[in-house]
């Protein structure tokens, strides 16, 4: 079958790779569709800290089932799945209260274990034991069903904060988990959510779906209970804060791309205002069906994110669209 490699950072090849046999607790897919995140974009460029190299890359995954181990319960042969990526281990002091997405032995898609931009993809009897395969409803294409995994990464940030109506939330920036979150903060009830986005193209491409976005911070006139900084530019953090209302709540849900000028976090500012920071790393295997859900039946309407689909040879053009901010959403397949 043909895998997109990376051998080392900088270096990925689509290449010709033995396709893996299906054993016993294990489920074989075909791949259907992958998204690309900015994730996969890092570790290409400049590795990650979960990552193990050689490796498939790719966590946004939805495929259609080709071959069922044995005794594997409750799967099928052409089943349509989206895949949770992350595989907990169910024993940990983490598993044992329901936090599988900090698992202390976790095993993630794309980053520990091959990923799904491949023809084919094997998930472990530990995916499937933990519950990672999750039935596409019947209304939502492959493409859309590669949104679960950021969409249940946005609902961990939001859970781990906790959202109450009529709370007022600035984002900053306006790529796909921006605009993911947008969404989310209005079905949760939030009553104003206002989106910064620097690139003039992204704001146009925002408005034609009925979301304002300002140009700057300095343009939101009033505080806000909740910031949340959708990008990895350390200054979103340092800035947005500004903007806080006493008691409100920060969710650190992007990594930090590294600054030549370090950005100093003012301490009196949580000190004195009483502010909650919280970090938001992943998802657990509960949150994507719940995004699955909500993409489903309860209006989360998202396929306007998908702008873009390469076929598996060109993932090197997919990654250059997603680095240059060409588009939205880019999948592959």
């Amino acid at each position: 079958m043909k895998a997109a490699v990376l051998r080392q950072i900088g270096d990925l090849r689509v290449e010709e790779v033995d396709t893996p046999q299906c054993g016993r607790g294990e489920v074989l897919i075909r791949v259907e569709s992958c998204g690309i995140c900015r994730t996969d974009l890092k570790m290409y460029r400049e590795g990650q800290r979960d990552l193990r190299l050689p490796r498939i890359l790719g966590h946004e995954v939805t495929g259609t089932v080709v071959e069922v181990g044995h005794e594997v319960r409750g799967v099928f042969e052409g089943d349509r799945i989206q895949v949770a990526p992350g595989f907990s281990c169910g024993r940990c002091r983490f598993c044992l209260q329901g936090m599988f997405n900090i698992c202390d032995n976790i095993s993630i898609l794309g980053f520990d274990h091959d990923g799904g931009f491949s023809d084919y993809l094997l998930l472990p009897e530990e995916a499937v034991r933990s519950g990672c395969l999750n039935p596409i409803p019947s209304n939502l294409s492959f493409n859309e069903a590669t949104l679960a995994e950021p969409v249940a990464c946005c609902i961990n940030g939001l859970e781990r904060a906790g959202v109450n109506v009529g709370d007022t939330a600035l984002i900053i920036g306006g790529g796909v988990i921006g605009n993911i979150f947008y969404h989310l903060l209005r079905l949760t009830g939030a009553s104003r959510v206002f989106v910064v986005e620097t690139s003039p193209n992204r704001r146009e491409f925002m408005r034609k779906n009925r979301i304002e976005a300002l140009e700057s911070v300095e343009s939101v006139q009033e505080e806000v209970d909740i910031l949340i900084p959708a990008c990895s530019d350390p200054s979103a953090l340092i800035e947005g804060m500004k903007m806080v209302k006493k008691r409100g709540k920060v969710i650190l849900f992007s990594g930090s791309s590294p600054s030549p000028h370090p950005m100093v976090l003012d301490p009196n500012l949580i000190h004195y205002n009483e502010l909650l920071l919280t970090g938001a790393y992943g998802c657990t295997q509960l949150q994507n069906r719940k995004a699955l859900w909500l993409m489903a039946e309860g209006g989360l309407d998202l396929g306007y994110l998908i702008t873009d689909r390469v076929p598996l040879h060109r993932i090197l053009d997919g990654l250059r669209m997603v680095e240059e901010k060409r588009g939205m959403k880019v999948v592959v397949g």
